[in-house]
């Protein structure tokens, strides 16, 4: 229940794309497929999903997740180009 209210008020403050971050397991698939559900159902968008686990280096998951390692390396190329 508190997925889906947090897709209605993420739609009712003007967002349209999510990024979907839950624990791996039954519990955190059951909470993605609610918001997802109710996410779409008011028109928004679901970009991306992350499952983790509790082992997990979260600091390298989100990293990993947000491509943010792909960036700065692309950051560097440019800076030795220019």
């Amino acid at each position: 229940i508190e997925a889906r209210q947090v897709a209605d008020q993420a739609r009712k403050s003007g967002h349209t794309r999510a990024l979907v971050i839950a624990p791996a397991g039954e519990w955190g698939v059951e909470v993605t497929n609610a918001f997802a559900q109710q996410w779409k159902a008011k028109g928004g968008h679901v970009v991306d999903t992350l499952h983790y686990r509790s082992d997990d280096n979260m600091n390298a998951v989100i990293r990993n997740f947000l491509q943010i390692t792909d960036s700065e390396a692309r950051e560097q190329q440019l800076k030795k180009l220019l």
